[in-house]
């Protein structure tokens, strides 16, 4: 199971340039900067699944700490995150510590996984290591997710099909 994590904004940064919707998010605790618009999402669709499958407990413990159940992949190598994002991980990492005692893991003491496969030590673990990266230090290339083809061959692939159209359009099939 992966626990790589990234922040994202719940609503785009550029909500908070109308004073009208500003003030309204305001109004509810939600700042265009502030942990209120930020949440931190898994990038690993099996992650979340494990903790949807899992005890209430987890989920409702990961939620007060920062957490949404669904995904994000801001193309960071696995056990890093973008530098940008430095304040907040530190900001979640305190929330779960400080939220640790509110929520019953005794099972998860154990070391071994929760039901639905989730293991908290190992998440803890992983927690201890990560490390943030400039993303601009990030090849493209290594953007890029497994099985989706770089930019660069699929517009090739598209020039050439469509010279090979013309092709068979002005000179036919060879008939």
């Amino acid at each position: 199971m992966r626990y790589d994590f990234d922040i994202v904004d719940i609503f785009p940064s550029d909500v908070f340039g109308d004073a009208r919707i500003a003030q309204a998010l305001g109004d509810i605790g939600i700042d265009g900067n502030a942990a209120g618009n930020k949440k931190a999402l898994f990038r690993d669709q099996a992650t979340v699944d494990a903790i949807l499958a899992g005890p209430p407990a987890l989920r409702d413990y990961l939620e007060a700490s920062g957490f949404g159940f669904t995904t994000y992949d801001s193309g960071a190598p696995a056990g890093r995150y973008p530098a940008k994002d430095g304040p907040m991980i530190v900001h979640v990492v305190e929330r779960l510590s400080q939220n640790r005692s509110d929520f019953d893991f005794a099972a998860s003491r154990s070391g071994e996984p929760l039901p639905g496969g989730f293991n908290f030590g190992h998440f803890e673990l992983h927690l201890a290591s990560i490390k943030p990266i400039d993303m601009s230090l990030v090849r493209k290339s290594e953007l890029a997710r497994d099985g989706e083809l770089p930019r660069w061959l699929v517009m090739l692939i598209s020039a050439g099909a469509v010279a090979l159209g013309g092709y068979y359009y002005f000179f036919g099939f060879g008939l």
